[in-house]
C-alpha cells in the first residue's frame, strides 16, 4: 500500500530528515557531511515547514516539504533568484522532493504512484492554506515533470549554493494540470 501523509510525529520527522541527509548530503554531495553530525538534514525554515512523506507499506519512499510565505519574509527561492512576489497573493515554496530509488520502487509503475501520492497530498495542503502560487527550484532532470503539472520557468538557470544548476519555476494554482491530479484522488 502506498500512502502520503503530513508528518508531525517526532520519530517520523527524524526519519524524514535522515532520508534527506542520505540523498542530498551523502549521494549528491550538496553540503559537507560535517555540517550534519546527527545525520539529519534540517534547514532553518523546517520549523515552519509542512513535511509530507510517502510510505510504501511502512517504508519512507518519498518526501516533499512546503514553506508558506510569511508576510514580510522572503522565501529561499526569492532570495536566491531575486524574485518579487505580489503581496496581495499567497505564495509557498515546495522543496526537497525525493523519490527513493531501490528494488521496491523500481517495480513497474511504483515511482509514478509515489510521485502522484506526494503531489496529491501537497495539492490538498496547498488548498487548505489557500495558496495562490507555488515556487520550486528545478534542475534540468526534473523540469519536464514540473512543466507537466503546470509550472512555468520564470528565470534563468544559475548555480545554487555552488553545487547545482537550477532555475526558478512557479505554478499558478488555478492553472494546475488537473489531468496529473486525477490519478491521485
Amino acid at each position: 500500500m502506498i500512502k502520503a501523509v503530513v508528518i508531525n510525529d517526532k520519530e517520523r520527522l527524524s526519519e524524514f530528515y535522515r532520508l534527506r541527509y542520505d540523498v542530498f548530503v551523502v549521494e549528491q554531495g550538496a553540503a559537507p557531511i560535517s555540517f550534519y553530525p546527527d545525520k539529519e538534514l534540517k534547514d532553518d525554515f523546517d520549523e515552519k515547514g509542512i513535511h509530507i512523506g510517502c510510505y510504501l507499506n511502512e517504508e519512507l519512499v518519498g518526501t516533499i516539504s512546503f514553506i508558506n510565505k510569511e508576510q514580510h519574509e522572503a522565501l529561499m527561492i526569492e532570495k536566491v533568484h531575486h524574485l518579487k512576489s505580489d503581496s496581495s497573493k499567497n505564495y509557498a515554496e515546495a522543496m526537497r522532493f525525493i523519490v527513493v530509488e531501490n528494488a521496491k520502487t523500481k517495480k513497474f509503475g511504483v515511482k509514478g504512484l509515489i510521485v502522484n501520492k506526494l503531489l496529491g497530498k501537497l495539492y490538498e495542503v496547498l488548498q487548505q492554506y489557500k495558496i495562490d502560487y507555488v515556487y520550486v527550484q528545478s534542475c534540468e532532470s526534473v523540469q519536464k515533470l514540473y512543466e507537466s503539472i503546470g509550472f512555468k520557468q520564470i528565470g534563468e538557470y544559475q548555480l545554487y549554493e555552488g553545487i547545482s544548476n537550477e532555475c526558478p519555476m512557479v505554478l499558478d494554482m488555478t492553472a494546475i494540470n488537473q489531468n496529473i491530479l486525477e490519478g491521485v484522488k
